[in-house]
């Protein structure tokens, strides 16, 4: 066997990895657009081409040929591309509001969400403006410590803040 069809049937292992994991963790692969294409038919698996993988392209007698001296055959490698291409093509698709109570549903779950936000803004708007005392109060007065001044203004911030997250 030359070189050249040595690393094709390398690359056809490889391939047959690519399909068995696409096939087994579909949400891994759910972005990679080649390799969705590529499963839709025998022609295109043949012709996928990923470097990093080391994955090269051949013709389809040359793919059929290297597939047929490998484990189950050809007829294995179309069987796992079938599987790879059904699971690739299940996506989860996001429900579409369509009745009144769905629409409601997603409305109080959007006025928590903001009623959430609009807390934690009140509670930055505090803080921040606590900081800015805090500036204030170390450039105008005349401490003599003036880091012991500073650590215990934030740690009295730092307990505002952990109200928060209790």
């Amino acid at each position: 066997m030359d070189g050249k069809r040595r690393a094709t049937k390398a690359s056809v292992v490889q391939l047959i990895e690519l399909l068995t994991q696409a096939a087994n963790i579909p949400s891994e692969f759910s972005q990679d657009d080649p390799l969705r294409e590529a499963v839709k038919t025998q022609v295109k698996l043949a012709a996928y081409c990923n470097e990093e993988r080391g994955i090269v392209g051949c013709s389809l007698n040359t793919f059929k040929a290297l597939a047929c001296t490998l484990g189950e055959g050809f007829t294995g490698v179309e069987a796992l591309r079938i599987k790879a291409e059904k699971a690739l093509s299940r996506r989860p698709r996001p429900r579409v509001a369509n009745s009144r109570r769905d629409l409601q549903e997603k409305k109080a779950s959007l006025q928590k969400i903001i009623a959430s936000q609009d807390r934690d803004l009140q509670q930055l708007s505090l803080v921040i403006s606590e900081m800015k005392s805090l500036c204030n109060h170390l450039v105008d007065l005349n401490l003599i410590d003036r880091k012991a001044y500073y650590e215990l203004e934030i740690s009295r911030i730092n307990q505002m803040l952990q109200k928060r997250r209790k």
